[in-house]
């Protein structure tokens, strides 16, 4: 059964008409069926591009709540520290450029462990569909 059609005149640039005329021969189509499927195409780019920007605005509302959360606890951490330091009454102080304490040393290397394997968690989790 044919689809309901409705006689159009329209006036088309040369390279408009080049193109549809492309998809015509490429495709076997007529005409009219040429710029239906352009039409059906457009329709799909843009279906797939609000998708996508839908996407793309969840991920980043989410990566920017874990960052304020990432940044409000650093802060408390500077408190919490700036305390220590005023409480024991440190007056000098030693940059990691100078010297790490063997704590920190400690530390870094935990941290860039547990990033390695969250990273590679992730990865698995990725592989088996699960991400």
């Amino acid at each position: 059964m044919k689809e309901n059609k409705i006689r159009k005149e329209l006036t088309l640039s040369p390279e408009t008409i080049a193109y549809v005329e492309d998809v015509r021969a490429k495709n076997g189509l007529s005409f009219s069926a040429a710029v239906d499927q352009i039409v059906q195409a457009d329709r799909d780019s843009l279906s797939r591009s609000e998708l996508l920007e839908d996407i793309i605005s969840k991920k980043t509302k989410v990566l920017s709540i874990k960052m304020n959360d990432a940044n409000r606890n650093l802060q408390i951490l500077l408190q919490m520290l700036n305390t220590i330091l005023i409480s024991d009454e440190i007056t000098k102080s030693y940059t990691t450029d100078i010297i790490k304490s063997n704590a920190l040393i400690a530390a870094e290397d935990y941290v860039d462990k547990e990033v390695e394997r969250l990273s590679q968690l992730k990865g698995t989790q990725k592989r088996k569909g699960k991400y």
